[in-house]
């Protein structure tokens, strides 16, 4: 007949499944996380830029057809229509189009690598939270230790600094993509 008294008391009394890692473990740990990193990093600048030559590549079209649609204006006055002029609207519009997408991409991208860094840098920060709750030498003030995850009087920064907040851009650009036209018998007509 089995023993209800025999009971596993010592489970209790059980160290926990994720040992405590030495602070030298645990930075030896994080450097050959971050092995990777800048080869990663490289790799996410080299599509931005990549993308940033494309897009350099679409403003130039732009530029170029709407400086010939300003040269005939001035060459054949606002009054006579340029028989490209609708060609290179077109042109314009899907240069525009693709240029849109084309910085939408180098947004996410970047927006990738502070993922890829911040994900290491919270690894990082989790860590050392967990050395300063064990009460480790050199981990016992957190205020001298900035971090993600826990507020810390280390975290301000510069107060001096300001951040303006950018005005809208107004651009000719503008106007073909809205389907009004940039001549100045057309803007005054459309006014009154």
């Amino acid at each position: 007949m089995p023993r209800d008294d025999l009971s596993i008391d010592f489970v209790k009394k059980m160290a926990p499944s994720i040992e405590a890692q030495d602070p030298a473990v645990i930075l030896e740990e994080f450097i050959h996380r971050m092995a990777n990193l800048p080869e990663e990093v490289r790799f996410i600048q080299d599509e931005i830029a990549h993308k940033d030559r494309s897009y350099h590549d679409c403003i130039k079209t732009i530029e170029e057809c709407d400086n010939k649609i300003q040269r005939w204006i001035r060459s054949n006055g606002s009054h006579n229509q340029n028989p490209r002029e609708a060609q290179l609207r077109e042109t314009i519009k899907e240069n525009i189009t693709i240029a849109e997408k084309l910085a939408d991409e180098k947004v996410s991208l970047a927006q990738r690598a502070q993922t890829l860094y911040d994900k290491h840098l919270r690894y990082l920060d989790i860590q050392i939270k967990q050395l300063a709750d064990r009460g480790e030498p050199g981990f016992t003030d957190p205020d001298e230790l900035p971090s993600l995850i826990r507020p810390s009087a280390a975290n301000n920064t510069n107060a001096s600094v300001k951040i303006l907040p950018v005005p809208p851009i107004t651009s000719p650009y503008l106007f073909i993509r809205t389907g009004l036209s940039c001549r100045k018998h057309d803007i005054k007509s459309k006014s009154t």
